[in-house]
């Protein structure tokens, strides 16, 4: 029964990409959580490795992948299928492993995996709350899951921490050596998955002769005092405009849903999980809140979508499989969710699939001269970066906005806007709205209102968004792919 659930899920997981594979000849461009397409190209990861110094083992994971053949789509399939079996797996071996029956176990890992979408703006309710929150004075106060990703599908670094943190559960041979498993194995992990779980290591690691509300405070209190060491003595100019420096408490919605949640279920939930759920809901807490002893805010949201979001599930399950009568009425509806949220991915990754109009032509230029193509679609742009292995981005992807990419990207852009413009009105037009994202882009090199919390205002960088011919003489013809369907002819002195 259970690995027939597991293959349900996986193959909800990979019917978009079957059915892309069969209508493109057997190449993938597909996304199911955000900037899929820029983590798992080559160039962007290439670059992510040790950005600034934080090295992200992920990155190179996807750089490798691509050395040996592998194109950003086929990763993304690689890494949903396995992740997802992996993570199945390991969970319920977890939940065996802390007294749950077969039976419930299974039931639960399935919960685990799925509920997270409950609480993200895939849920119309918390959509709601996040559009109320996000434009006005309460965005300084309150966080919400900024989007609508089910955390275990995300890849790379979402997925492979909470798979790796499933296998350590699952398969370190003492309960009393996790914690300390878990402190080492957290270097390799999510900063927004890696900072609770030293909360709550900490927490089990500190003498259980202390009251727990004790052991709560001095371990929120030294993953506060890491965070701000490292702030202070590891991470450069460049990378610290993306903390804000405040000492100021939020609101974070997910963790008063989890609490909320635990103070109903707390009394009926065995003894033996009281006190790691407790650990767990004020570890919800914690990442949005590290700023009160660091002083520096980062990015409170992410925890909500990372972390936080997994804990309400977990809590959730629990309950669910051990205290509901009408639990297969909750399996049933959880699996619902699932599949709607499937239904929805698969639609929104046809629909940039069918702007692809030409897709031998369009293919076979990108496995060439990728930067010599330009879209007048942005997100169109930016999945096509994923078709081939080792392919640059092309030249309207938005990844090329990214902090990381070279000063050049920037200049090819320029060359590109110019070479339209002179296309004429009937031409440039359709460019309108990809230029105003693209610069929007490039103005902010990456930092967004979600990650400085509106605290600040964003760093705009005042780039010089036109150029003079002679810059451009040196560079290719251009190709043109006016709504993904006409060929224009190049001039030559033109790039884009």
């Amino acid at each position: 029964m259970f690995l027939g659930s597991i293959l349900l899920v996986v193959a909800l997981v990979i019917a978009f990409p079957l059915y892309q594979a069969l209508h493109t000849g057997g190449y993938l461009f597909f996304t199911n959580g955000i900037d899929e397409a820029s983590y798992l190209s080559y160039p962007y990861s290439h670059m992510l490795r040790t950005w600034k110094g934080v090295a992200r083992y992920s990155s190179s994971i996807i750089v490798w992948l691509h050395m040996v053949g592998l194109s950003g789509g086929y990763i993304n399939i690689l890494l949903d299928m396995l992740c997802a079996v992996t993570f199945l797996l390991a969970t319920r071996r977890a939940l065996r492993r802390y007294g749950l029956p077969p039976v419930e176990a299974s039931e639960c890992a399935l919960l685990i995996f799925m509920l997270p979408l409950l609480t993200t703006t895939w849920n119309p309710i918390i959509a709601d709350l996040k559009a109320l929150t996000s434009w006005n004075a309460l965005s300084t106060w309150v966080t919400l899951a900024p989007n609508s990703d089910l955390l275990f599908l995300r890849s790379p670094e979402p997925q492979l921490s909470w798979t790796i943190l499933a296998l350590v559960i699952a398969y370190t041979p003492s309960s009393r050596l996790l914690p300390l498993v878990s402190l080492l194995i957290a270097p390799f992990l999510y900063t927004f998955v890696r900072l609770p779980v030293i909360f709550v290591a900490v927490t089990q690691l500190l003498p259980t002769s202390f009251p727990l509300t004790t052991r709560l405070i001095m371990s929120f209190t030294t993953v506060g005092a890491l965070v701000g060491a490292f702030v202070h003595l590891s991470v450069s100019p460049e990378l610290s405009r993306f903390v804000v420096e405040s000492r100021a408490p939020v609101l974070p919605i997910s963790a008063l849903i989890a609490t909320t949640i635990w103070f109903v279920v707390k009394g009926r939930t065995p003894q033996r999980w009281r006190e790691p759920c407790s650990i767990l809901v004020t570890s919800t807490w914690v990442g949005a809140n590290v700023q009160i002893v660091s002083g520096w805010m980062i990015a409170p949201s992410k925890f909500e979508e990372y972390w936080s979001a997994a804990v309400i599930a977990l809590i959730l399950s629990l309950t669910i499989v051990l205290q509901s009568h009408r639990k297969r009425l909750w399996l049933a509806a959880a699996w619902m969710v699932f599949m709607f949220h499937a239904i929805e991915i698969f639609q929104q990754n046809s629909a940039v699939m069918d702007k692809l109009r030409e897709p031998e032509r369009i293919i076979n230029l990108l496995r060439t001269q990728p930067e010599r193509l330009a879209f007048n679609d942005v997100l169109l742009a930016t999945y096509v970066d994923m078709i081939h292995p080792r392919q640059n981005h092309s030249i309207m992807s938005f990844t090329r906005t990214y902090d990381l990419t070279s000063e050049n990207s920037l200049r090819l852009y320029r060359c590109a806007k110019q070479d339209i413009a002179s296309r004429g009105e009937e031409v440039s037009k359709h460019f309108n709205e990809t230029f105003h994202r693209l610069e929007d882009g490039y103005r902010q090199r990456g930092v967004d209102y979600v990650i400085t919390m509106g605290r600040r205002p964003l760093e705009q960088t005042s780039f010089p968004l036109s150029t003079n011919a002679s810059q451009c003489a040196t560079l290719l013809p251009c190709e043109i792919v006016l709504e993904a369907i006409s060929k224009i002819p190049c001039r030559r002195g033109s790039a884009s």
